[in-house]
């Protein structure tokens, strides 16, 4: 009877389940917090002792009225069906939850709690929505197989009512019978669907990757797009928006020095992603199609990276850089000039990179390719000597014939005279790369003034001039507004150089700004995102500059290092693996999963083995207790293993104590007692099971003990005797003393060598 009492609870919980997945998934808290506070007052009506519920003809007008909401919202929200379906369904649920339900009723809400799992799928693809749809599925079929109980027993009872007269109606229902056990039975059963669900769910998911349909619900689902701070190989500032910053992890970067020891920069690290050259219209950059050099980057064991000039290169400053990457990107990224590369753990047999040498842009050929973690030998002061090998042979872009900026009025140009007004015309020969840099540093200078401010806030920027004619972007921010993010900062000084004569380009990739001194690498976030300039100071030399002002950078780009951002770093940790490998799990994700199932186990050990050095390695210099620290977590490795297995034995003592002393109905302070004291039992039962005279589950052990004397009468007396203890115990409240209790368990000994008595008299 109570299995099926607790059917109307766990269907709420599944429905309260349902709405706040499907709220999630719009990503609209103010929606979840009315749905979750009108379902939780439902439950309070219908279920408490008012049992007040809806008429009919009340919830028959609410249902026309949600069915009639559909086409405002479709009319407001043009082609987000999938988002007003949802709205919809969560409407109606809202209403049957206030009505009196019956089997039907129940049928009913369980159905659209289907509907709005569904949609919350087709919504979101967060790792959080992936896990309450696990929690949904085990919730879900567990409230299925109580389903078919409560409506069986309702329609034996209508049918028992329907059939009695009304003069015998008031005789006690009759209570169903579902056998022993019946709880275990259900979990147990539910847990093997769950688990066989979830295999077959796991093969489907291999054998069959993402790809079909993938064109029809990318029409029908039209969500709301967000702006948010990160990295992007193309610039297009005529997109006006309020950017939000994410404190998602996306890479860790790890500096060694020539010595094989991490470096920690005193100052923030600039970290290059991808060189925009190309002016196109209305704020738009992107790269030159440049000459490039394919290249194999995955080289023997054991064996030097490959070298990404035409000569071997020894550099004069040497950093390695290990970088682990958690976002999908085409582009590899280095702190200053690659020299060479290696993918040791790249997820293709043979990964290759095209290198740009005119920019030091290192790119993979495929997507499919990207290797996650990948080594850089960079030099931090490159020779001219190193710089010519690099970009020898490269054609020089004719970067003066491009229109930069549609200024009518030439204001940009008289602003940019201005500015350069203390250093005149730019001169020729050998002093124009001088001149190239005084002018950088005076347009730097102008840009860091008071004037400018930093914000990530741009959509008041017009760039209509009126007569239907569009300006870039960058003129109102350079003459008007003064204020703008990086990447107007950058445009702005590249605008500038552009029309002064000076050569300059915009440099997309991250600001390093947090050190993990435990791990010993910076955690690179989304929100690090940043643009900068490079100019050109000589034949073979680029000059980095960085015009937004440094006082606003650390506001927007450094992250409070507490355990809150540990905890998020860690989500989002695991949000970009379940993006990566579930929802971008397509063919060609298969293919490359083939192959790393494909690589000998010996490797993948030694790389485990390997982690876990590291892992030990970078908690004893957290907590810097020298060579001893090793010694101290071995100690706390084997309490831990010690406690994992003292807890899991007693766990199964428990279960036994309670399985062979009928504890079932036992509860609180009694049910502790019990735990206490019929050990004993127990044990004399093993030692029966041990020496194969196992007692029947159904005999009660006075009885059994009885009939054990006719073949084994001291066995039998002992055993009469600690079943009589048991009833006293179990049944008659008495509760042994110390020197009782030690008697009890001599007797248990006493049982257990007279039955190896027996049976070596047997043998």
């Amino acid at each position: 009877m109570r299995l099926i009492r607790s059917f109307p609870f766990f269907a709420f919980m599944l429905v309260m389940l349902s709405l706040v997945t499907v709220s999630l998934a719009q990503r609209d808290m103010m929606w979840l917090l009315m749905t979750a506070t009108l379902a939780v007052l439902s439950w309070y009506v219908t279920e408490s002792r008012w049992q007040l519920a809806l008429p009919h003809w009340v919830s028959n007008i609410l249902v026309i009225g949600a069915s009639l909401n559909v086409l405002r919202d479709l009319a407001q929200h043009d082609g987000d069906v999938l988002g007003a379906l949802g709205r919809f369904a969560v409407l109606l649920t809202l209403i049957k939850l206030y009505e009196r339900k019956s089997a039907r009723d129940y049928a009913q809400l369980l159905s659209l709690t289907l509907l709005l799992m569904l949609v919350a799928t087709f919504r979101s693809i967060d790792l959080l929505n992936g896990v309450l749809l696990l929690v949904y599925t085990a919730l879900g079929m567990y409230v299925a197989m109580t389903f078919q109980l409560y409506t069986s027993f309702e329609r034996a009872r209508n049918i028992r009512l329907t059939g009695n007269p009304a003069a015998q109606r008031l005789l006690p229902p009759v209570k169903p019978i579902f056998g022993r056990h019946p709880m275990l039975h259900l979990r147990t059963m539910t847990a093997a669907l769950a688990v066989c669900g979830l295999l077959i769910s796991a093969f489907v998911f291999l054998a069959f990757p993402r790809g079909l349909g993938a064109e029809f619900l990318g029409r029908v689902n039209v969500g709301r797009t967000e702006q948010i701070s990160g990295f992007s190989p193309r610039l297009a500032l005529q997109s006006f928006s309020h950017i939000s910053t994410s404190q998602m992890r996306v890479m860790t970067v790890q500096f060694l020095g020539a010595d094989g020891r991490p470096i920690h920069f005193q100052s923030p690290v600039y970290i290059r992603g991808a060189v925009l050259d190309q002016y196109r219209w209305r704020g738009q950059w992107i790269e030159t199609d440049h000459h490039s050099v394919r290249i194999s980057i995955n080289p023997p064991p054991n064996s030097a990276p490959v070298s990404l000039g035409n000569v071997p290169i020894t550099p004069t400053q040497p950093v390695k850089e290990i970088i682990d990457t958690r976002f999908a990107t085409d582009n590899l990224f280095s702190v200053a000039t690659a020299v060479s590369i290696a993918a040791p753990e790249s997820n293709v047999d043979e990964p290759e990179v095209d290198y740009y040498p005119a920019t030091g842009v290192i790119e993979t050929p495929r997507s499919d390719a990207n290797p996650r973690t990948y080594e850089i030998i960079a030099d931090l002061a490159p020779s001219e000597e190193t710089r010519h090998s690099l970009i020898a042979g490269t054609p020089v872009s004719d970067w003066r014939n491009r229109d930069f900026i549609d200024d009518n009025d030439h204001s940009v140009t008289k602003l940019e005279e201005s500015i350069l007004e203390p250093i005149g015309e730019q001169p020729g020969g050998e002093q124009e790369w001088a001149y190239n840099l005084s002018a950088a540093k005076l347009i730097e200078n102008y840009l860091h003034s008071s004037k400018f401010s930093y914000s990530l806030d741009t959509s008041d920027i017009v760039v209509d001039s009126g007569n239907g004619h569009i300006i870039d972007p960058v003129v109102p921010f350079l003459l008007r507004t003064h204020r703008g993010h990086c990447e107007f900062f950058a445009a702005g000084m590249t605008a500038l150089c552009h029309c002064a004569g000076v050569e300059a380009r915009i440099v997309i990739g991250f600001l390093g700004y947090n050190y993990d001194e435990s791990a010993q690498h910076y955690n690179i976030l989304q929100s690090n995102a940043h643009a900068w300039v490079e100019v050109r100071t000589g034949p073979n030399t680029w000059t980095m500059f960085d015009p937004t002002p440094p006082a606003a950078i650390p506001l927007y780009h450094r992250a409070n290092a507490n355990l809150l951002s540990q905890l998020n770093w860690t989500y989002n940790d695991l949000q970009q693996n379940w993006t990566h490998s579930v929802v971008q799990f397509d063919s060609g994700a298969q293919a490359s999963l083939t192959n790393r199932l494909q690589l000998g186990w010996s490797d993948r050990l030694a790389g485990m083995v390997k982690s876990v050095q590291d892992w030990m390695a970078s908690v004893n210099h957290f907590f810097n207790v020298g060579p001893g620290g090793y010694i101290w977590m071995g100690i706390v490795a084997l309490c831990i293993v010690l406690a994992v297995v003292a807890l899991i034995t007693l766990m199964r003592r428990t279960r036994d104590i309670d399985r062979r002393g009928s504890l079932q109905h036992v509860h609180g302070a009694e049910y502790q007692r019990m735990l206490r004291l019929l050990g004993f039992y127990v044990d004399a039962l093993h030692a029966l099971d041990e020496a194969k005279l196992s007692k029947p589950m159904w005999q009660p052990p006075l009885q059994y003990s009885r009939r054990l004397a006719r073949s084994h009468p001291t066995a039998a007396e002992i055993l009469a005797d600690l079943s009589r203890t048991f009833y006293a115990v179990r049944f008659g409240g008495h509760r042994p003393g110390m020197r009782e209790r030690k008697a009890i368990r001599a007797k248990v000994e006493s049982l257990t060598v007279a039955l190896q008595t027996l049976e070596h008299r047997s043998k």
